[in-house]
């Protein structure tokens, strides 16, 4: 059984940027402004640091096989390591800062979102594979459950849905005011949530069509999360919130059943209603 008592961590860095679960061990990685990466178990041990004091990092993430890491930095750079953290390879990915990385599933490549307004897709060893552009700095990046499709979010105001094999456009998620800072895939691959400095988090289908708009937050919502069975999202505001969102009751709503079930005392009660109108949502 797991202790779910409340840690604090003091992870000695300036400012925390990201973070990463290992696959398969009760572990993460911490990355931050001093430029370094940390290594924790679950209990809050700093079990290595990894890099040297500099460019700040900004993301990082676990190969799926747990053996080896990536992380990426304001200077948009990447850097491989090995899981004892011993430096793989580095280069220059991007021509400006790198926010996100992800691994696919299987581990065969994984993908940076980079502000100079390109998400780069790239095998194993480092090699680019595709080019993926928005019009403005991309913030986020992430894969499918099945690797197939990555997603990216943009300061364009824009998601876009792409295939991992050739860099082809899917389509374009548009419909947000602001800022798109949140990616992810349901685990089911049946449909994509973002969330957006315009305080909203949004349901589509991976074919682009909007499910639904969710309200909740007062501020920009940063950062989502699915929990592994997909019945619950997780969405993070700049207001200090953290929301839990009901995906099955959210899916099966029907506005005009939820609408008419809200209305219909006041429709058979209030004096000032038409005898025309009160004979809205019988049916």
């Amino acid at each position: 059984m797991h202790d779910l008592s409340f840690r604090l961590i003091d992870a000695q860095q300036t400012s925390l940027t990201n973070l990463a679960l290992h696959p398969t061990q009760e572990q993460f990685l911490s990355s931050g402004e001093m430029g370094t990466l940390k290594h924790w178990d679950i209990a809050g041990n700093l079990l290595q640091t990894i890099g040297s004091p500099g460019d700040p990092m900004l993301g990082t993430a676990w190969n799926p096989n747990g053996e080896d890491l990536i992380s990426s930095t304001y200077s948009g750079r990447i850097f491989r390591w090995q899981k004892d953290g011993q430096q793989l390879k580095t280069w220059n990915a991007h021509s400006a800062s790198i926010w996100d990385v992800a691994y696919s599933p299987k581990g065969d490549q994984f993908a940076s979102a980079g502000v100079d307004g390109t998400a780069n897709l790239w095998a194993h060893n480092g090699q680019r594979l595709h080019t993926l552009n928005h019009g403005l700095a991309v913030w986020r990046v992430a894969y499918s459950p099945d690797g197939a499709l990555v997603a990216t979010g943009s300061g364009d105001k824009t998601a876009k849905i792409w295939r991992t094999h050739d860099g082809s456009l899917v389509t374009t998620l548009t419909g947000h005011g602001a800022a798109v800072w949140g990616v992810a895939f349901s685990p089911d691959n049946t449909f994509i949530a973002t969330t957006s400095v315009d305080e909203t988090v949004k349901l589509w289908t991976l074919e682009g069509e909007l499910l639904h708009t969710l309200k909740g937050h007062n501020a920009s919502v940063r950062t989502l999360a699915f929990r592994q069975d997909g019945q619950m999202l997780a969405s993070v505001g700049d207001d200090g919130t953290l929301a839990l969102w009901d995906i099955p009751a959210i899916l099966d709503l029907r506005p005009l059943d939820y609408a008419c079930a809200w209305i219909r005392d006041y429709l058979q009660t209030n004096e000032n209603v038409s005898q025309a109108d009160r004979s809205l949502c019988q049916d």
